[in-house]
């Protein structure tokens, strides 16, 4: 019976404890200031071969529900402190969009890529005992705000880009805010939803005196 109970425990708590960490949140209440913070959690895997800043980086899998057309490959943070830990000090200086998918940088690009373009090239090292991540970022991408995931979003990251490679994944992002309607936006749907309530009592209205 013993027996029994701990091989159903351990069923319940296997798929738990491998579930793939979350390394990334991403808060886009501002568009402008979206901000990328690391949780501290360690890479769900230790990806096989080795990987640097500036050729491989890391892609936030899918988070942009349709295609930017924004095909630059080196465009700045607003601020940063982000980098892969263990990297002493050298940080992400740069990001884009891509797509693993597809192999492409410049259509249907719903990848977020993070990268260092200024030398020097540094080893990136993900493993399953140290946090992946250190810091992080402030970007600007109000001009993809339309394409934006909703709250609690979340995808997978993994290491390198759509010219090589990629990793397995080591970990998740997930979106943990976003932007709150504007005024006119919520007196609006606030009327809307006012018609349609008036429209429905109107109707059953009129069925109860018929």
């Amino acid at each position: 019976m013993k027996k029994h109970l701990f091989a159903v425990l351990l069923a319940i708590i296997a798929p738990i404890a491998r579930a793939t960490p979350i390394l990334l949140t991403l808060d886009l209440s501002d568009p402008t200031h979206v901000i990328i913070t690391t949780t501290g959690a360690d890479s769900a895997i230790t990806p096989a071969g080795s990987f640097d800043m500036l050729n491989d980086g890391v892609d936030l899998k899918g988070f942009l529900t349709a295609g930017s057309s924004n095909s630059a490959l080196a465009i700045s943070p607003v601020s940063n402190t982000l980098e892969p830990s263990g990297t002493g000090g050298v940080l992400f200086d740069s990001f884009y969009w891509d797509d693993l998918t597809t192999k492409s940088t410049t259509q249907a690009l719903v990848d977020l890529g993070l990268y260092r373009l200024a030398t020097p090239i540094t080893p990136e090292v993900f493993n399953t005992s140290t946090p992946s991540f250190v810091g992080s970022m402030v970007i600007d991408i109000s001009s993809e705000k339309a394409r934006f995931p909703g709250l609690n979003a979340t995808g997978n990251i993994v290491a390198g880009w759509s010219g090589d490679t990629p990793s397995g994944t080591i970990g998740t992002w997930e979106v943990i805010a976003v932007a709150i309607p504007e005024p006119a936006t919520s007196a609006m749907l606030g009327g809307a939803l006012t018609l349609i309530g008036t429209v429905l009592v109107r109707r059953r209205t009129s069925r109860a005196v018929g």
